[in-house]
């Protein structure tokens, strides 16, 4: 059974990088308090977002505004907000203090009190259900399950919150909410929301919704 999900995995991955996971084991209470605590946030008033702009941040934590980032080469910017989030490490750290690249502090919302712990729940959630991910994707390369398993273990990885706001009725050429791209690093673990809008590009058939579906 797992070597058949393997398969699945390397079926999936050559045809359009893109799967949808059921069975991870991420309860829908903590689902849902996920979007809670990312709705509070991105509902706070600009002046109080901005009080933890990632700039502010060695380590990139913290709150990008809306047109933060221009994802696809020559369109406009991105018509969304971001929040970034990544493991806890204090500035007493040797590796804070040599400035190792995207380790350190996370800065959070004070006017939140309950945002950072379901955020460090969730976060570890997403680390275990990555390395479960990265078994299979062993297996789909007909390794043993464990090959990956080294480079599990203080990984750097990154929870990013994002709010796409309704976009105007007459935008600029190219304007959308997330131009084209790829995505950098081993493997993103995406969770929607019910209001779509996501496409993958599959060569042979171009542009494709890939629509919400339950509990994935």
């Amino acid at each position: 059974d797992r070597r058949a999900v393997g398969k699945a995995l390397k079926d999936a991955c050559l045809n359009s990088g893109f799967f949808y996971v059921t069975g991870h084991g991420v309860s829908p209470e903590l689902r849902t308090s996920i979007f809670k605590s990312t709705q509070d946030f991105f509902s706070l008033s600009i002046d109080e977002k901005e009080k933890i702009n990632l700039t502010k941040s060695r380590c990139n934590r913290g709150y990008e505004p809306l047109k933060g980032q221009t994802l696809e080469p020559g369109q406009p910017p991105d018509l969304k907000e971001g929040f970034y989030i990544g493991q806890e490490i204090a500035e007493d750290d040797g590796r804070v203090k040599v400035g190792k690249f995207n380790h350190g502090p996370n800065q959070w919302p004070g006017a939140i009190p309950g945002f950072q712990p379901v955020m460090a729940e969730y976060y570890l959630g997403m680390l275990e259900l990555g390395r479960l991910m990265m078994r299979g994707l062993a297996l789909s390369l007909d390794l043993n399950e464990s090959h990956f398993e080294g480079f599990c273990v203080d990984e750097l990885a990154t929870l990013r919150l994002l709010h796409y706001p309704p976009q105007p009725a007459n935008p600029a050429p190219g304007e959308k909410g997330c131009g084209a791209h790829t995505d950098f690093g081993t493997i993103t673990l995406l969770l929607q929301d019910d209001c779509g809008g996501l496409q993958l590009w599959i060569e042979e058939v171009g542009w494709v919704h890939a629509e919400p579906q339950p509990d994935t």
